[in-house]
């Protein structure tokens, strides 16, 4: 693990949306496929036992984790909107 100043493009070759599977697919072959996964339910504190079952994958992987803060009334407002569908 090294910390970076930035994070490198792992889009490095042409890609097609592939809207139906929610993924970028490679144009050519041997590229990389990429998708992004949100979660509203992330936990509070990543680990070793998140992290690892995500790279215990067969070839190259790259993970990158982004938090976004949220001021506390929108995180409140989202909080209770999952909440409520969740619940309903």
């Amino acid at each position: 693990m090294q910390l970076l100043d930035r994070i490198p493009s792992v889009i490095a070759a042409p890609l097609r949306p592939n809207e139906s599977r929610a993924r970028l697919d490679p144009v050519r072959e041997g590229t990389p496929y990429a998708t992004v996964l949100r979660s509203f339910a992330a936990p509070v504190a990543f680990d070793a036992t998140i992290l690892h079952p995500l790279m215990d994958v067969e070839g190259d992987i790259t993970i990158a984790v982004d938090f976004k803060t949220l001021p506390v009334g929108r995180a409140q407002f989202d909080a209770e909107t999952q909440l409520t569908a969740a619940t309903s």
